[in-house]
């Protein structure tokens, strides 16, 4: 289950670093840049701002190695936009990408001060609890993104998992079919099912899961049709 889971315009006191580029580059050019005349639109820090989420977006779609000191050119940057919800929150990811969950906690937790319903912050505290088993933080975080988007096949088997594992079986295993629901061709889903099925003597569900599981380890993807000529 566990792969299933404003604006501060002052002036930065210190010199503003600048990102790395080769790690960060693009297949073409080499650098990120603004297009035609829009840098002049903002401050220095400003701009330094948009270059470094701007390449830790750009990284992340292209599948490039993140700079490696992008993370603490973006914590320089909290000094002059503290309540940034784009910093804080990449931060947040930067932070879960090294494996440093402690400071992930800290910069999601910072967010939601701010921002109490962001999705993001709450989709990482959610992440950081499941990995640490802090079950019942884990539970409140995915309520919490249910409220805001209860279509997350993803979020309700994570709540569900947790539920189960604060002692709650019924609630979680409710949980769980819910989840297969949204998505009838996840078959972690019935496995994890099956568990509790055989777990709380469900002899009939059982044999439903396993059913659903036979057919999709055997499902074959129909051929695709020639074009029409």
């Amino acid at each position: 289950m566990s792969h299933v889971v404003q604006t501060d315009h002052r002036v930065l006191r210190k010199s503003t670093p600048t990102v790395e580029a080769d790690s960060a580059a693009s297949a073409n050019d080499g650098s990120l840049t603004y297009f035609a005349d829009t840098a002049a639109q903002f401050s220095p820090v400003e701009r330094q701002r948009g270059l470094a989420l701007g390449t830790y977006a750009h990284c992340t779609r292209k599948g490039i190695p993140i700079p490696n000191n992008l993370a603490s050119f973006m914590e320089q940057l909290l000094d002059t936009f503290p309540n940034d919800m784009d910093l804080l929150n990449t931060l947040g990811q930067l932070a879960l990408q090294r494996g440093d969950l402690e400071m992930a906690k800290r910069y999601q937790q910072r967010a939601l001060v701010i921002e109490p319903d962001n999705e993001t912050a709450l989709d990482g505290l959610m992440a950081v609890a499941y990995s640490t088993s802090n079950w019942a933080e884990c539970l409140d975080c995915a309520t919490r993104l249910l409220d805001i988007d209860p279509s997350s096949t993803r979020v309700h088997a994570i709540r569900g998992d947790a539920l189960a594992n604060l002692g709650k079986i019924e609630e979680g295993i409710a949980e769980i079919e819910r989840a297969t629901e949204l998505n009838p061709g996840a078959t972690e889903l019935y496995q994890w099912l099956a568990d509790r099925y055989r777990q709380t003597g469900q002899a009939d569900k059982l044999a439903s899961a396993q059913l659903m599981i036979e057919r999709l380890k055997n499902a074959k993807i129909p051929p695709q049709a020639p074009p029409a000529s």
